[in-house]
């Protein structure tokens, strides 16, 4: 999801500097969470912030041009969804390093999470997640 809320897509690609959203499942035990079939009623944060890779680099160690957040402050929120139930809600500044989609397709997204890719170059996963980025 763009940071203004929109679906991202082809025709509505997220903008290099900006916050996207990514919804997932696999987060394990998150301590603090309501009962099952609950939305929480404040934040809960996942034990261990994810590592995510947006194109070629993961976000924290990605080179910093003028204009970029600082590193430590790019993996924004990791836990419970507050509008879905059990879902985990990542949201990730998209590094103005991230190559524009427009020459070479939609840009991958990957989760790291407890050192375990939710898909990887290896091939571990015949799945795996892009997105749209101007």
């Amino acid at each position: 999801i763009n940071q203004d809320g929109t679906v991202n897509s082809q025709n509505n690609p997220a903008a290099r500097g900006q916050i996207i959203s990514i919804y997932a499942t696999g987060q394990g035990v998150v301590p603090g969470a309501p009962p099952d079939g609950a939305n929480p009623t404040s934040l809960v944060y996942t034990p261990n912030e994810p590592q995510i890779l947006i194109g070629s680099c993961y976000v924290e160690q990605c080179p910093s041009l003028p204009g970029d957040q600082p590193v430590g402050k790019r993996v924004q929120f990791s836990g419970l969804s507050p509008s879905y139930p059990g879902l985990w809600q990542i949201n990730v500044y998209v590094p103005l390093v991230t190559v524009p989609s427009a020459s070479g397709g939609p840009v991958p997204v990957d989760v790291v999470y407890n050192n375990v890719p939710a898909w990887s170059a290896a091939g571990f996963s015949p799945y795996k997640t892009y997105f749209w980025v101007k």
